[in-house]
């Protein structure tokens, strides 16, 4: 599909007018026009500015052959500064053998980050971190082995499937906090600080598109 097309179909499924739409990216109606009637394509840094305006993954909206050249450009690293990389989306991780994190690979979205290879989405399940966080929501998440106290983090208990917890390290122990009031609170201490495992510390969350 081209950029128009996939432009259209968003505005149509959020049911936005020409006008509406122009309003929210700071354009004309016009504009919005020529791009849906496949007239005027914008430029892959234009394009990735408006997947950015409208807070959904640049894979969704660029030009099918802009988002070759893109992930074609990542590939062989000539990716400027602030460019936009291609992420794997981790449905899933667990702690394996040696405390080997083991991911289910679901797909990929992009992110604005210096090190791409330090950086995993995590789609969040449950509603345990609601309101603030829903169910499909992606959590980037930067893979690091410990958080500061009060940090959103990925943490794996007994080996089992991760979650995102709130993560409140006091005296000599931790306890992982939910947004959503009807889960209380984990504590660990002692030999049970063993059984946990932090992946890494979210960095920020986005819906799924």
């Amino acid at each position: 599909m081209t950029f128009g097309e996939k432009l259209k179909k968003y505005r149509e499924e959020k049911s936005l007018t020409q006008e509406e739409l122009a309003t929210l990216l700071d354009t004309t109606k016009q504009v919005i026009s020529r791009y849906e009637r496949s007239q005027r394509s914008p430029k892959l840094s234009k394009a990735l500015e408006i997947s950015k305006k409208l807070n959904i993954p640049s894979s969704y909206l660029l030009d099918d052959s802009k988002l070759n050249e893109h992930t074609s450009n990542e590939n062989i690293g000539f990716f400027p500064v602030g460019t936009m990389y291609r992420i794997p989306i981790i449905g899933s991780v667990r702690c394996g053998f040696g405390h080997q994190a083991i991911q289910e690979i679901v797909g990929h979205d992009y992110a604005s980050v210096k090190n791409p290879e330090e950086y995993t989405f995590f789609e969040v399940k449950g509603d345990s971190m609601m309101p603030k966080i829903e169910e499909s929501d992606l959590a980037l998440i930067h893979i690091q082995p410990d958080v500061e106290s009060g940090e959103l983090a990925v943490v794996i208990i007994n080996g089992d499937e991760g979650s995102l917890k709130k993560v409140i390290k006091q005296g000599e122990s931790i306890i992982l906090q939910s947004f959503n009031l009807e889960y209380p609170p984990k504590i660990f201490s002692g030999e049970e600080l063993n059984t946990l495992c932090i992946f890494g510390k979210v960095v920020e969350t986005k819906k799924k598109w």
